[in-house]
This record gives C-alpha cells, sequence and structure tokens, in this order.
C-alpha cells in the first residue's frame, strides 16, 4: 500500500493543477471521498481541488448527513468549462458517470468498483467504501486528523448501510476500528438511514438510483431500492416502469424488513440473497455469467 501511494503521488506531481470529482449521483462516500483525497494530495501538491459540477444532483437519502458533515465546500465546476482540465475521479472509474463519453484528460481513478478499463490508471480494491480504501492506501504516509476520521467512519457506514450489509467486511471492520471514531453507529442510523421515499414521483427515484456499470464491455442500467414491506405494494411497478426507462436493467431491491435482496434483469427475478447486499459490484460478478447472455 504504501509503495502504491508513494507511486501515485510521484506520479501526480508531474501535473499543474488536479480537479478531484465524485459521480454524478453524489452520494455519502462519493462526496466525502473526493473531500479526503483532496486532503491528501494537498499535503504533497499544492494545485489540487475538490470539486463538483454544475449538473450534479445529491441523493435525498444521503443529503442530510452530507450537510451535517461537510466541512468545506466543494468547488463547483461548469460542465461547459471542462475543457483543457485534468481530471482524478473518485468512487467510480468510467467516465460516462461523471464526465461523460467527451475526450477529458482523467489520469486516476481511485475505487472500490468492479474495473471498467475505461480509465488508464485505477485503483480499484473491494473495500466498504471508498473512504476506508483511500485510508489504508495512504495512512503510512498521511496523518488523518481525528475529524477526517470520523468521515471515514461516515462513508463506511452510510455504503454498509450502517453495519448491517455483507459489504462490511471482517477486513474491513479492523480497518473501521483502528479509526477508533466516537461516533456512535446506532444513533447514526437512527438519524440519517433512510429508505426510498415512494411519495415522491417514481421516474424521480428510478433515475436518481440509477448508474451505468460497463462489465466484461456489457453496459448494465442497475437501479437499486431501499425499502420495507408495506412498501412491497410499489415495488412491481417500480421494476416495469424501470425496465421501460433503461434497457439492460439491472434492479436491485432491498427488503429491511426481511432482511433479503432481491435481484431483477430486465424484469426477471434472477436470485434471492437472505442478506442484504448493496454493492453493486458483489451482484454483478456473482450473476454476470447468468445475464451476460441476456445483455442486448
Amino acid at each position: 500500500m504504501k509503495e502504491m501511494a508513494l507511486k501515485i503521488i510521484e506520479d501526480l506531481k508531474n501535473y499543474d493543477e488536479l480537479y478531484i470529482i465524485g459521480h454524478d449521483k453524489i452520494d455519502t462516500d462519493s462526496y466525502f471521498s473526493s473531500y479526503l483525497l483532496y486532503k491528501v494530495l494537498g499535503n504533497f501538491i499544492v494545485n489540487v481541488h475538490f470539486c463538483m459540477l454544475d449538473d450534479y444532483t445529491i441523493l435525498e437519502e444521503d443529503r442530510k448527513l452530507i450537510e451535517d458533515y461537510t466541512i468545506e465546500e466543494p468547488l463547483i465546476l461548469k460542465r461547459r468549462s471542462l475543457k483543457n482540465k485534468t481530471f482524478i475521479l473518485v468512487d467510480h472509474n468510467d467516465p460516462s458517470q461523471s464526465l461523460g463519453n467527451k475526450d477529458y484528460n482523467i489520469v486516476l481513478s481511485i475505487d472500490h468498483h468492479i474495473e471498467t478499463n475505461r480509465v488508464k490508471n485505477t485503483y480499484s480494491i473491494e473495500y466498504t467504501s471508498t473512504g476506508l480504501f483511500i485510508y489504508d492506501l495512504f495512512k503510512d504516509i498521511y496523518t488523518f486528523s481525528d475529524e477526517l476520521k470520523d468521515i471515514i467512519a461516515i462513508t463506511v457506514m452510510a455504503d454498509s448501510c450502517y453495519l448491517t450489509t455483507s459489504r462490511f467486511k471482517s477486513s474491513d471492520e479492523v480497518l473501521y476500528k483502528e479509526l477508533n471514531s466516537p461516533l456512535d453507529v446506532n444513533a447514526m442510523r437512527k438519524k440519517y438511514f433512510k429508505t426510498i421515499d415512494f411519495n415522491l414521483d417514481m421516474d424521480y427515484n428510478i433515475t436518481n438510483s440509477h448508474k451505468v456499470y460497463h462489465v466484461e464491455d456489457k453496459e448494465i442500467n442497475r437501479v437499486i431500492i431501499k425499502c420495507y414491506n408495506e412498501d412491497m405494494k410499489y415495488i412491481d411497478s417500480y421494476i416495469k416502469r424501470a425496465c421501460e426507462i433503461y434497457r439492460n436493467n439491472l434492479f436491485i431491491l432491498n427488503n429491511f424488513d426481511e432482511l433479503t435482496t432481491n435481484v431483477y434483469f430486465n424484469g426477471e427475478l434472477i436470485k434471492t440473497y437472505n442478506k442484504i447486499i448493496t454493492s453493486s459490484m458483489l451482484i454483478t460478478k456473482d450473476l454476470i455469467h447468468e445475464i451476460g447472455d441476456r445483455v442486448k
């Protein structure tokens, strides 16, 4: 890890100015991991910026948590002003999730998802959150403050539904405990954890929960919905509508009463897990050969 971190720093010193961005559907990990990397790199490189694009949207279920723990506001970049800038992607390694498919200068991606091979210098390892990966990657050459350790702990909580999902592995638990954050996970869960608000417009909820994944040269449109038993009456309509909006639709349904995960591909139930899985990466890796022949 230390050698990897030193190589990243050395490579980035060749650039005059760097802009760090997360993906366009901003969640807690994308937002705070971008900030964490900005703080780390800023210790070694002068002209580095923590950014959002002006057309980004913050996920409603994460908005309050992000607002309450923001330390510094990001620099807002207008999409029309991106030309000639040099970018680092965080919490994604597919430019279509942020910059789009135009040919921008992307020099690094740090992520915890499946590698798409669309960014040359991608460092992606399966951690609970990108924030935890950044901590493990740089902790031997950078001293994380207590405030930043709390932010890292928050990324882990948010990306594992407050330590309830299979994404939170035993190896990650060791690192999480190493942070020694005073934040009480049960209190944080009670205050911030939200499932989908089914009072909102269905198309809004579906598009707000959508991400594009490129796996083995196949484009998969993932929609993830978190619900309780009382919300199940909406789900058939959501599955149908998701298939109307997106081709190759991978629909992931987390039921937090039953603690199950149902996975649908193009409207057909293909697997049920007797646990909560929020990681599209884990599900896609598990099911890619089952859905591969159905991808259009």
